[in-house]
């Protein structure tokens, strides 16, 4: 997927998505159809790609979540499921949450991640929210974040796992299977570990908060 078809893409689901109020972005995800259910929605077409509108209703909490869903044809390529009201604390900053970006494996390689982390970063964009908070799952999604300018909370890893990211990219820059074994072996002790949580603040930082990361 090219860099300009992915901007379009993600322009159309920004008119689409009516992010910037809150109450509006949930009377939309309302009125959307169940994923579990298949049941036709609203969609659009864009360069042999359908983008898709679902609903997504956690089993225990029964809370409602926005999933933008990818095909090829009438092919499923993935979904990203979104949380627009992720910790929302009267009196808080409102954060998003990045639940979940699947892409099936025969589509994996392709950064397709990318494509599913920016369309989660645009919306709560429009939506002003503070900050996206996400759950690397694998190993390949903890790549996507950490070039996507998420750092974890406990601030623990990030020396790290920027270093092992800079040597993959430095050492194996034209070997792209080693790069992906490299990778996988320095990044997946830490998704094993399941233990951070990775976060991108998305309104403007203060002096103080700048100056504490640079400590």
């Amino acid at each position: 997927m090219t860099k300009d078809l992915e901007k379009r893409i993600i322009e159309k689901i920004l008119r689409f998505v009516p992010a910037e109020d809150d109450e509006r972005l949930l009377s939309f995800i309302e009125k959307l159809p169940l994923s579990k259910t298949k049941e036709k929605t609203l969609n659009f077409s864009i360069d042999g790609y359908r983008i898709a509108f679902y609903q997504y209703q956690d089993i225990i909490t029964k809370e409602k979540f926005l999933e933008v869903w990818l095909f090829v044809g009438e092919d499923p390529i993935g979904y990203v499921r979104i949380d627009p009201q992720f910790g929302t604390t009267r009196g808080e900053p409102r954060k998003w949450e990045l639940t979940r970006a699947y892409i099936r494996p025969k589509f994996r390689g392709r950064n397709l991640s990318f494509l599913f982390t920016r369309i989660t970063l645009s919306l709560a964009k429009k939506n002003k929210a503070h900050s996206i908070v996400a759950y690397p799952r694998h190993v390949a999604m903890l790549i996507t974040l950490l070039k996507e300018g998420f750092i974890t909370q406990t601030g623990n890893y990030d020396h790290t796992l920027k270093r092992i990211l800079r040597q993959g990219g430095r050492w194996y820059r034209r070997d792209v299977n080693a790069r992906r074994l490299y990778y996988a072996q320095e990044l997946r002790p830490f998704i094993q570990e399941g233990s951070f949580i990775m976060e991108r603040q998305l309104t403007k930082k203060t002096f103080w908060q700048y100056l504490w990361e640079k400590i």
